[in-house]
């Protein structure tokens, strides 16, 4: 999270969570955050402390959350609890 910087997160059709940043409006390649875990929603996101905070519905209809900071992301964590 910086001036001037702009990331788009998204669903890919392969249900993989995928990234695309722009830096002073010239825009990068598309890069996929995960592949081993499939989303089934569309991700919303937060900036925290310099990171961003990622939600979505994951395989087995609950609420995962994984924290992107930079060029790192941690793992899926299932926060439990079905989603409607």
């Amino acid at each position: 999270v910086s001036a001037n910087r702009l990331d788009i997160f998204y669903k890919g059709s392969d249900g993989a969570l995928k990234k695309r940043t722009s830096v002073g409006g010239v825009w990068g390649n598309v890069s996929t955050i995960t592949s081993t875990t499939q989303i089934t929603s569309s991700p919303g996101c937060v900036a925290s402390n310099g990171a961003i905070e990622l939600f979505a519905r994951g395989p087995s209809n609950s609420l995962i959350q994984k924290t992107v900071h930079d060029s790192t992301s941690s793992q899926w964590v299932d926060l439990q609890g079905g989603l409607n």
